[in-house]
């Protein structure tokens, strides 16, 4: 009897100490035995792990426990059992505390992919390029041979091989979003930038038009880009005349006052392009005064 008594007490005095040990665990701790768990595939054990310890890790308001890691990992534990809706949710809590962390956007991209959640992967895929548009293009180009006639998915990835460069692959990317939508006044203007870039002056021209004439919210730029290839094709006055309407539409647009202070003086206008490109380095555009001091002293 006592012998029994004895081994009840020795089993609670145990459990006690296995509670008050376990009260006083760091979230690390538990945060490692779901990684653990995670990579001998037992996604269940690491998700209850990973709880533990971003719910200890909160409690204790514990600045130092890597919170995004573990939503993330979370995350993929999620993702490898099918739950892509909670992913997600893990996936853009680790997004919120790190927006620029390329592999929790990557991760994000195929739940929602998985989703068949076109606009948002296409949303992540377009952050994706921001940060690494080589990386990008994979996921964009994903989206298309799913999608085909998903136009937004070309633009993207237009805009990222453009980033790196490829600017005739980006014109025939955006040749195909306008094939399949013909009415979209961005994807003109990107082409008519494209076009400049590979020294088709008159064809960017022809965009920019075809931008303006579908009303692109942001003018601005459209007629400074147009102003742009006017002057490589030496058409001075309607290039001053596109740098002016940019101004008239931002009267603190640096840029247009700089180039059309220097199209003015090209054209022998030098007062007033010298006015001009005062007023851009009052508004910042620092490289204006190099062009005082050569061309208005």
């Amino acid at each position: 009897m006592k012998n029994k008594i004895f081994q009840i007490v020795f089993v609670f005095i145990i459990l006690v100490m296995l509670a008050y040990c376990g009260l006083f665990l760091p979230p690390a701790y538990y945060s490692d035995r779901g990684s653990a768990k995670l990579q001998f595939e037992d996604y269940g054990g690491a998700i209850k792990y990973f709880t533990k310890a971003i719910k200890k890790a909160t409690n204790a308001e514990d600045v130092s426990f890597d919170f995004a890691s573990a939503y993330n990992d979370r995350g993929a534990a999620r993702f490898y059992l099918g739950d892509y809706k909670g992913a997600i949710r893990d996936y853009t809590k680790a997004i919120e505390l790190k927006p620029d962390n390329i592999l929790f956007l990557i991760n994000r991209w195929e739940a929602r992919f998985k989703l068949n959640d076109i606009e948002g992967a296409v949303r992540d895929a377009k952050r994706i390029i921001d940060i690494d548009a080589k990386e990008g293009i994979q996921y964009i180009t994903r989206v298309i041979e799913k999608v085909p006639d998903y136009a937004l998915a070309y633009i993207r990835r237009g805009i990222a091989k453009r980033e790196l460069g490829d600017y005739y692959g980006a014109m025939q990317d955006y040749n195909e979003a306008i094939k399949i939508d013909p009415d979209n006044a961005f994807t003109y203007y990107v082409r008519g930038y494209a076009g400049f870039c590979l020294k088709d002056y008159k064809g960017a021209i022809a965009n920019y038009n075809k931008a303006i004439e579908l009303n692109y919210p942001e003018l601005k730029f459209v007629y400074d880009g147009r102003g742009d290839a006017r002057q490589k094709l030496e058409q001075y006055k309607t290039a001053i005349q596109d740098y002016t309407k940019a101004i008239e539409i931002d009267p603190n647009f640096a840029i247009a006052y700089f180039k059309r202070g220097i199209t003015k003086i090209k054209i022998e206008n030098k007062k007033s392009g010298c006015l001009d490109l005062s007023r851009a380095g009052e508004l910042g555009y620092k490289k204006a005064y190099e062009y005082i001091q050569k061309h208005c002293q």
